[in-house]
């Protein structure tokens, strides 16, 4: 029989995972919802601000139908102002005033992650979308610390005060600080529920072209043992630059991360509900699921390891450190190296099981063996990525940065940052061109004709994109520099110089299309 305090950790996985509002953002998960196809006043949108906001779907999970795939449009004034999809959470303070705390502390962790260039998530939309100004507590913007500390005083004035459009609403109801935290039945939402509840939305990120594990298992089956392992890798590497920051997730389970379905180097991590900063050690999450064990409440290896890599599902799955789950990741046999032939081992066997058995002991070697498993992916897919190289052909774009070229050779730097590619600026003056007009670029190589651009971009999103023809080739994109100034690129392309499967990002070219 399982101890008592595993049987807790998976009875607190499920509830957790409830309240945390992880979105699935999968084609099919949907239920039949009467929003669909109109507004978003069913989480209280704010269109003040000049977004429009527009339902498409309702997705299953969580414990009210408040995770929905809309398509926002951009205030007509930003420079990218063209409707995309993504996804909406909404939580309030009379159906869930856990999961509303839940949804406020993910604002705050993925604003921190965002500001550490976190490239291992969906993007994450904080500015300019809200909710309307009467279903908001509290007057001045607080910190979930801060208005927890509110709530708990009942206080009503000075930092506490509460905003004149909320106590306006719900006079009928109650006056000053009121008790937004009870948790009521349905019940006693029809007969004490606040007209207008106090409401939070986050708009994130569609992720076209993945699937969370559940979703993903049966393209797995066709897959073989490395490209498998391969997606093991890129989850741990994901996890490892979450850890790096500081950051424990405390809610791993089967839905949370997200793979690139034609990609197995690409992972994301989502769902910061429960997630935390300043623990030590990262990961222990003490009194949720830990990340990797072992800890007080949850099984040694962590939730990690166990609901993501292993794919443990029920309570008989968590029995056995080493035997795989019905959704497992991994095939947890030995493969071969795709380069070498060389017979190669999964995680599982790795150190004679030991990795299986307490991977936060053996986690600097995991992660050392992940991105070995990710080069050698990237190796068999081609040659090592190279240097990109972009032809502007907009002058006044590039004539400073090639004087400060020929002054300061010694100053440029490659730019580091994930699924980003280093711009050697040019060193020939570029090709001037009219606005509305742009010059033919003379070159021998075919245009681009397989190319997908990231279907969310923000008013200054870089240049993100994939490329699928097999052969090089060039493409002339239109974008925007960092000082907001129009310009034209002449982009010769090749998966050759990509990363992760042909993902290229292209500096200094801000929300960018093809022309």
């Amino acid at each position: 029989m399982m101890p008592m305090s595993l049987l807790q950790a998976l009875a607190l996985l499920v509830l957790q995972s409830y309240l945390s509002l992880g979105n699935r953002v999968e084609v099919g998960d949907s239920i039949s919802d009467d929003s669909i196809g109109g507004d978003c006043s069913w989480a209280r949108f704010d269109e003040s601000s000049g977004w429009r906001c527009e339902t498409l779907q309702t997705l299953m999970g969580g414990m009210t139908s408040n995770t929905k795939v809309v398509m926002l449009t951009p205030p007509s004034n930003q420079a990218f102002n063209q409707p995309f999809k993504a996804v909406l959470k909404a939580q309030n303070s009379n159906d869930n005033p856990q999961g509303l705390e839940f949804l406020e502390n993910e604002r705050e962790m993925v604003d921190y992650l965002q500001q550490q260039r976190y490239a291992y998530m969906p993007r994450y939309f904080l500015s300019g979308i809200n909710v309307q100004s009467k279903y908001r507590k509290y007057k001045k913007p607080l910190t979930l610390i801060q208005k927890n500390a509110c709530d708990e005083s009942g206080q009503w004035l000075g930092e506490c005060q509460i905003n004149p459009d909320w106590a306006k609403c719900n006079e009928a109801k109650c006056s000053g600080n009121c008790d937004t935290k009870k948790l009521m039945t349905a019940k006693e939402r029809m007969q004490k529920g606040l007209d207008c509840p106090d409401t939070q939305v986050l708009a994130i990120e569609y992720l076209d072209g993945y699937m969370d594990l559940p979703h993903l298992h049966p393209h797995l089956q066709q897959e073989g043992a490395f490209a498998r392992e391969v997606r093991a890798a890129a989850l741990f590497v994901a996890y490892d630059n979450l850890r790096s920051i500081g950051v424990s997730h405390c809610d791993f389970n089967n839905g949370n991360a997200m793979f690139n379905k034609n990609d197995p180097s690409d992972a994301k991590i989502i769902d910061f509900g429960l997630s935390r900063r300043g623990e030590s050690p990262v990961g222990r999450c003490t009194g949720r699921l830990a990340d990797l064990g072992p800890v007080s409440g949850g099984p040694a290896p962590g939730h990690l390891w166990f609901a993501l890599y292993r794919g443990a599902v029920q309570e008989a799955d968590y029995q056995s450190y080493l035997r795989p789950g019905p959704l497992s990741l991994s095939t947890h046999n030995s493969f071969q190296n795709p380069v070498t032939g060389a017979t190669m081992d999964s995680f599982t066997q790795m150190a004679a099981g030991k990795w299986a058995m307490a991977p936060a002991q053996y986690w600097p070697q995991i992660v050392q063996y992940a991105r070995e498993l990710l080069a050698l992916y990237s190796q068999s897919k081609g040659p090592v990525p190279k240097k990109q190289q972009v032809k502007y052909a907009n002058e006044d774009a590039v004539q400073q940065p090639a004087r400060k070229i020929q002054q300061e050779p010694q100053k440029i730097q490659r730019n580091l940052a994930p699924f980003t590619r280093a711009v050697q600026e040019p060193k020939e003056p570029a090709v001037k061109v009219h606005r509305q007009q742009h010059e033919r670029v003379e070159s021998s190589l075919p245009v681009c004709k397989h190319v997908t651009f990231d279907v969310v971009r923000e008013m200054f999103a870089p240049c993100k994109l994939t490329l699928l023809d097999q052969n090089k080739c060039l493409m002339k994109l239109e974008c925007n520099n960092r000082n907001g100034k129009k310009k034209y690129v002449n982009q010769e392309l090749s998966r050759e110089r990509s990363i992760m499967g042909g993902r290229i990002e292209i500096d200094d070219c801000q929300n960018c299309k093809q022309v």
